[in-house]
C-alpha cells in the first residue's frame, strides 16, 4: 500500500482541535465563578450550555479542518472562608468533524470531569482549575493516491489533562469595573494506538504524547444597569494568546506491507486575539441565568462559542 502522509494528518490535526476546544472547560469554570458573586454563600448548583464552531487552517501538507460541538456541563461548589469557592463539574461535548482536502469525516466524544476554585484577595481575584477529558474518535477519509483504499476509517481514543489559573487586578473607574488578567495554562495529551482499516488494507497508527501550553494577557470590563427594572451584568474582554511547546502534532503509521511514515497535522496557532460578551442577570439572589459569547481568531485559528448558563443555590 502507497502511504498518503498528506491524507492521513486528519489524525494528527484532531489533536490540535482538542487542543483549542480545551478552552470550552475554562470559560465555563470562568463563567460560574463570575455568576457566583451575585450569590449568596452556601452550596450550589449550576448547569451550562454551549454550542462552539470553529476550523484550524491549512498548514503543510495538512488540509483544513472544520468543526461543530455542543455540549453540557454541570457542577457544584461550596463556600470557603473568606468567600472563595471550591467546586466539582463534569461535562459532555460532542464534536462533528469536516476534513476539507480529503472530503472525509469524524466525530469526537468527550466526557470531562475537573475540579476549581476562585476568589479574591483585596482587588485581585484569583481563578484556579484542573480538568481531565477522556475523548472516544471516529474518523473516515478518502486516501488522495493512486492505489489506496476508497475508504479507510478508524476507531481510537485519547485523553487531554489540563490545569489553568487567572489572575486579574480589578479597580473601579467610574460606573464600570475594570480587571487587567492574566491567565496560564498547561496542557498534556496523548492518545492511544489505532488500527486504521479499509478495503483489504491497514495502517497502524502509533500512540502519541506532547505537552504545551498558553499565556494569555488582557483585560476586562463589567458594568451594571438596569432592564425593565431587573439589574444586569454586562461583561466585555479582549485578550492576546500566545502558545508554546510542541506545537505541532505527529502521527506515526505502519502500513500492512511494512511502510513507516510521518503526518505532521495543522500547527495550534501561537498567537490569537481572544473575544469575550455576556450578560447576567441575577434574578434572586439564589438564581443567576446568563449568556455569553466567546471568539478566537488568529492566522490559522478562527472559532466561536456561545454558552448559556443556570446557577442555582439552595
Amino acid at each position: 500500500m502507497v502511504p498518503d502522509p498528506p491524507s492521513f494528518a486528519l489524525h494528527a490535526s484532531v489533536e490540535t482541535a482538542a487542543v483549542e476546544d480545551s478552552r470550552y472547560v475554562r470559560e465555563v469554570v470562568a463563567g460560574r465563578l463570575r455568576a457566583a458573586a451575585d450569590q449568596d454563600a452556601g452550596p450550589a448548583t449550576w448547569a451550562q450550555g454551549l454550542i462552539g464552531w470553529g476550523l484550524t487552517g491549512r498548514d503543510g501538507d495538512a488540509g483544513r479542518l472544520d468543526r461543530f460541538t455542543s455540549g453540557a456541563f454541570g457542577g457544584f461548589d461550596v463556600t470557603l472562608p473568606g468567600d472563595w469557592r471550591a467546586g466539582v463539574l463534569a461535562g459532555h461535548e460532542s464534536t462533528g468533524l469536516w476534513p476539507r482536502r480529503d472530503h472525509g469525516s469524524g466525530s469526537v466524544d468527550s466526557d470531562q470531569l475537573g475540579l476549581y476554585a476562585g476568589g479574591s484577595l483585596g482587588r485581585l481575584s484569583v481563578e484556579l482549575g484542573g480538568a481531565y477529558g477522556w475523548r472516544r474518535l471516529d474518523l473516515a477519509r478518502r486516501p488522495t493516491v493512486p492505489g489506496a483504499p476508497h475508504r479507510m476509517t478508524s476507531n481510537s481514543e485519547a485523553q487531554l489533562f489540563q490545569s489553568f489559573g487567572e489572575f486579574g487586578f480589578r479597580f473601579g473607574m467610574g460606573p464600570a469595573t475594570v480587571e487587567p488578567f492574566l491567565g496560564a495554562t498547561y496542557l498534556a495529551q496523548s492518545s492511544d494506538p489505532f488500527l486504521e482499516t479499509g478495503e483489504g488494507a491497514s495502517i497502524a497508527g502509533s500512540g502519541e504524547h506532547r505537552k504545551l501550553g498558553m499565556l494569555t494577557v488582557g483585560v476586562r470590563e463589567t458594568a451594571t444597569f438596569d432592564i425593565a427594572g431587573v439589574a444586569a451584568q454586562l461583561t466585555g474582554a479582549f485578550g492576546w494568546r500566545r502558545a508554546f511547546g510542541e506545537l505541532t502534532p505527529q502521527q506515526q503509521a505502519v502500513t500492512s506491507d511494512g511502510q513507516v511514515f510521518d503526518a505532521p497535522g495543522n500547527a495550534v496557532a501561537r498567537n490569537g486575539a481572544t473575544l469575550e460578551g455576556g450578560v447576567q442577570f441575577p434574578l434572586r439572589r439564589r438564581l443567576v441565568v446568563g449568556l455569553t459569547y466567546n471568539g478566537q481568531i488568529g492566522a490559522n485559528l478562527d472559532a466561536v462559542a456561545v454558552r448559556a448558563g443556570l446557577h442555582w443555590r439552595f
